[in-house]
């Protein structure tokens, strides 16, 4: 890892703990009128038509980088408030790429559409002024009865060396160690590679606290006590009454 990103590592080495209780804070939007439309209008349901749960989320990614390049920086369509549906639209209206939020808003509100339990996940540094930061969704997998780091805007799942899809804190507890994680980019092999030196440089700095919406899917205004922040325990945060502060890393399961 490069020197800055290994400062960011010991601040995650310093701060490492969260709770973990189960929690009833997100509700899902899945019978939003823009889930229903984005569903209907771009025929979804035909991305999810094979059998395999795997399969049917890599055919959505792959769904989204064809219909909407991605971009990075500020030269992008970047509305916080858009649902999938109107960031899509205005999208190929406008021939506009979208970033990382974009395909992980777009990502949720398909996966919703399907019944599959999601949510956005916003990976924020220590510094709530900083508003450089990654987003991906945490997806719930009905077949393993787990959580999984799915990242749409680099396009694979997370997983350990053992072959073992990876959740939030667990990607974290990785970064944490300096262990190896691997990027799978289609079930059809035990794993393609090891994430890159460059996103392995980048992502240590956005894996110290958590935010999430208190909807998932379609909603996404930051209004006052509908946005979370996951904070790890013994971090303290000030002047920021607007929003939920919780320690609870249980908000994102």
């Amino acid at each position: 890892m490069l020197d800055k990103s290994y400062e960011y590592v010991k601040l995650l080495n310093l701060f490492p703990c969260f709770e973990n209780k189960k929690s009833d804070f997100v509700r899902y939007n899945m019978n939003h009128p823009d889930i229903l439309k984005l569903k209907s209008r771009y025929n979804i349901d035909s991305l999810f038509s094979n059998e395999s749960f795997f399969e049917n989320i890599f055919a959505a990614i792959k769904w989204i980088k064809e219909i909407v390049p991605y971009k990075t920086g500020r030269y992008c369509l970047n509305d916080e408030n858009f649902s999938g549906l109107q960031l899509l639209d205005q999208s190929i209206a406008t021939n506009t790429r979208l970033n990382c939020s974009g395909y992980a808003k777009i990502l949720n509100d398909l996966l919703l559409s399907q019944g599959i339990l999601s949510k956005c996940v916003w990976g924020l540094s220590s510094d709530l002024r900083d508003t450089e930061c990654h987003v991906f969704n945490q997806v719930y997998n009905p077949q393993t009865r787990n959580w999984m780091v799915v990242d749409p805007a680099f396009g694979f799942c997370a997983i350990d060396k053992n072959n073992n899809y990876i959740d939030v804190a667990q990607l974290r507890e990785c970064v944490e160690n300096q262990e190896s994680i691997y990027c799978k980019q289609t079930e059809y092999k035990d794993y393609d590679s090891i994430l890159t030196s460059k996103y392995m440089s980048y992502i240590p700095k956005n894996l110290f606290m958590f935010g999430t919406f208190k909807e998932s899917g379609a909603v996404y205004n930051p209004s006052k006590n509908q946005y979370c922040y996951i904070v790890p325990c013994g971090y303290e945060v000030e002047g920021y009454s607007s929003f939920v502060f919780t320690n609870n890393i249980g908000v994102l399961y």
